[in-house]
């Protein structure tokens, strides 16, 4: 779920999808946001993501990220780099107890490719662009190129 964050502007694009079990894609959002670091953007995409997963009314979920220092943070290592994310961590912390079970994975970001396609569209969003089966075209292109099951284009 990664957050782009431009450090000139304070803006940011986050992202949010859902894939089930067979790693079918099954939903998601983009929007622009406010941030005031990549690292609190990436928090805040954890965070929203969990929202997002609560919503949908996933019990068990896999959260993944590429930020190894936020996924740390999660975890309870909270170093010298957490004190900015803190109120995140803690609110991702209290939202955790909400699931049947979560687990947590770190993804390469060369592999995280349709992640941050899904940043860029929420980027250049004025709102918040949420699709539950049929993603933006763009999107889709970059699942399929990273083998992921997705749905055709209509």
């Amino acid at each position: 779920m990664p957050k782009l964050c431009s450090s000139a502007t304070g803006y940011g694009g986050a992202e949010k999808l859902n894939r089930n079990s067979k790693d079918a894609f099954c939903g998601g959002l983009a929007e622009g946001k406010v941030c005031q670091s990549t690292l609190a953007a990436e928090a805040d995409a954890i965070l929203s993501g969990l929202k997002l997963a609560l919503s949908s009314r996933h019990r068990k979920v896999m959260m993944e990220t590429d930020s190894l220092v936020v996924k740390s943070r999660i975890s309870g290592n909270y170093g010298n780099r957490a004190c900015s994310i803190l109120p995140i961590l803690l609110e991702i912390q209290r939202m955790e107890a909400l699931f049947d079970y979560v687990e947590w994975c770190w993804i390469p970001r060369n592999k995280n490719c349709a992640a941050h396609m899904a940043a860029s569209i929420g980027i250049g969003a004025v709102h918040r662009v949420t699709w539950l089966n049929q993603p933006p075209p763009s999107l889709v292109c970059v699942l399929s190129f990273d083998g992921l099951p997705c749905p055709h284009v209509m």
